[in-house]
C-alpha cells in the first residue's frame, strides 16, 4: 500500500485485481502497490446502443452462469448514460453502454448465499437474458413454419390425414426460433409443416 495509506482508504475487504510492485523492489512514497476491487460479485454487460431501450434499472433478468445451463435471477442495478466505441476485436463496431446486474443470491435475507455454480471463479463469461414480455401456456411453432398470405397476415400448413391445408394464424411473441400463434383449427399437438431447408 502507499506509505500514506490509512484505514479509511480501504473500509472493507478488497479483491486484489492487479499488482503494480515487483518482489524485492523498493516502494516509493505514494507509489502504487496494487489495485483492488470490491468483493461483491456483479455482472458487467456491454449492451449495443440499439438494444439499450430493452434494459432499465430495476428490471428483473436471468443470468446464464459459466456452466452454460444454471440460471441465476438478478436485477439491473445501473445503466450507464454514456456510450463508448466498441473494442476493435468485437465482431460489431456498434457503440455499447455499460450495464451492471446484481445477482439475487447476494441480497437474500440472512446474508448472501454462495452461488454453487460460480465456484472460486473471480471472473467468468456469463449471458444476461432480458425479457420484455412473456406469455403463459402459449402455443408456439417454428418461425419458418409461417406462410405469408397474399392478402396479408400469416398461416401455417397443418397435416389433415393425407392432405395439407392452410390455417390462418395471428402471431404474438417471438423467442429465438419460435413464434407464438393463435388461430381457429390449430391446437397443442396439431402437426404443422416445417420446410426442410
Amino acid at each position: 500500500m502507499p506509505s500514506d495509506a490509512t484505514q479509511e482508504d480501504a473500509p472493507g475487504p478488497l479483491r486484489v485485481a492487479t499488482l503494480a510492485a515487483n518482489l524485492g523492489a523498493p516502494i516509493q512514497p505514494g507509489g502504487q502497490v496494487l489495485a483492488g476491487t470490491s468483493t461483491t460479485l456483479v455482472v458487467k454487460a456491454q449492451v449495443p446502443v440499439s438494444q439499450v431501450r430493452l434494459v432499465r434499472a430495476g428490471d428483473a433478468v436471468s443470468v446464464t452462469m459459466p456452466d452454460g445451463y444454471t440460471m441465476e435471477p438478478g436485477v439491473v442495478g445501473d445503466v450507464s448514460p454514456v456510450a463508448v466505441t466498441a473494442p476493435a476485436d468485437r465482431a460489431s463496431n456498434e457503440p455499447t453502454v455499460a450495464v451492471t446486474v446484481t445477482l439475487d443470491h447476494l441480497s437474500t435475507p440472512g446474508g448472501p448465499r454462495p452461488a454453487t455454480d460460480t465456484g472460486n471463479l473471480d471472473l467468468a463469461p456469463v449471458q444476461v437474458n432480458v425479457s420484455r414480455a412473456s406469455a403463459q401456456g402459449a402455443l408456439a411453432v417454428p418461425i419458418n413454419a409461417l406462410v405469408a398470405l397474399a392478402g396479408g397476415g400469416y398461416a401455417v400448413q397443418v397435416e389433415d390425414g393425407s392432405a395439407r391445408r392452410l390455417v390462418a394464424v395471428s402471431t404474438g411473441l417471438f423467442a429465438g426460433s419460435l413464434v407464438q400463434v393463435t388461430g381457429t383449427g390449430i391446437d397443442a399437438g396439431t402437426p404443422v409443416v416445417v420446410p426442410s431447408s
